[in-house]
């Protein structure tokens, strides 16, 4: 439902805030050993938010989205987009700068805000400010995606965008491992 989805929001935000901002960590009751176990820790917490969220009413929902969002509003302002924080897991396993967080970030929000849109019937966020950024970010996982693609160095794969935003890229195996470079000619990242 709606709610559901604003539920899941409101948790991703009181999750940023708890871990990152304030260095809270949950234990998981079992440990986290393969990304299996990692998806079903996930998708306990998520199930047992939602359920407990049943009881907020849709007025006070909307108060707290406000208010949390605030805060993480308040406190990615003060990261510095550049340092290295936690991998993101399909960016790669290694360090990531803050910004590709953020990116994933948005969209985390972007992604939901179009099944809220599509459930009451609202145009999704297609414009080219909105969506250039979340193309620009989803991109970066074709590295990764492609590692067990086993191709010969030099071969190349052009992926296109045409509409409303036009974009492309060229992901490139060189030296056995995937690149991705922005542009039909894969001459710059």
């Amino acid at each position: 439902t709606v709610k559901d989805v604003a539920l899941h929001l409101l948790a991703v935000d009181i999750s940023n805030l708890s871990r990152k901002r304030d260095g809270f960590s949950l234990t998981p009751k079992i440990p986290i050993r393969s990304n299996q176990d990692l998806l079903e820790f996930i998708n306990e917490l998520n199930q047992s938010w939602i359920s407990s969220g049943q009881r907020i009413s849709t007025v006070l929902l909307i108060d707290l989205l406000r208010f949390v969002g605030q805060q993480v509003t308040a406190y990615f302002d003060t990261i510095d987009p550049f340092a290295l924080g936690e991998p993101v897991s399909w960016a790669g396993p290694e360090p990531a700068p803050l910004w590709l967080d953020l990116a994933r970030e948005y969209t985390e929000r972007w992604h939901h805000q179009q099944h809220i849109r599509d459930a009451v019937r609202k145009p999704g966020l297609m414009e080219p400010k909105f969506l250039s950024p979340i193309l620009d970010t989803f991109v970066l996982a074709l590295p990764k995606t492609f590692e067990s693609v086993h191709a010969m160095n030099g071969t190349s794969i052009h992926l296109s965008i045409k509409g409303k935003v036009k974009k492309d890229w060229i992901l490139l195996k060189a030296n056995e491992r995937w690149k991705l470079f922005e542009g039909s000619q894969g001459m710059h990242q």
